[in-house]
């Protein structure tokens, strides 16, 4: 591999239990607004952030099964064949309710970082 094509690269120590949707394992998708203040008035820390509450799921392009290197089980890509994105409170409610909290504190201290 180039040395251009290794300056994309995302590396990670691998879940051992991933948390499954229907069999596949998932990437979420989750949109933010920071927005610089009109006036200290307004917003005193100079700035404020939206998160959206409609977590976005993408999930991998084949059933995940421990101990598979298949490259499609582990990398999520849109494409032919390809399971369509949905809403995380639609593909597991319970789970958006335990996340939901979390990614905003996650949220929280990236921007204030």
């Amino acid at each position: 591999m180039s040395e251009e094509g290794r300056s994309h690269l995302v590396l990670q120590r691998a879940v051992s239990r991933p948390h499954l949707l229907n069999g596949y394992k998932w990437c979420m998708r989750v949109h933010v607004l920071e927005s610089a203040a009109p006036s200290p008035a307004v917003y005193p820390d100079g700035a404020t952030c939206f998160m959206h509450r409609q977590v976005i799921v993408l999930p991998h392009s084949r059933p995940y099964v421990q101990g598979d290197h298949a490259k499609s089980s582990w990398v999520q890509q849109i494409g032919k064949g390809h399971p369509k994105p949905m809403l995380l409170e639609d593909a597991d409610p319970d789970m958006y309710h335990i996340l939901l909290p979390r990614l905003q504190e996650i949220v929280a201290k990236t921007i204030k970082a």
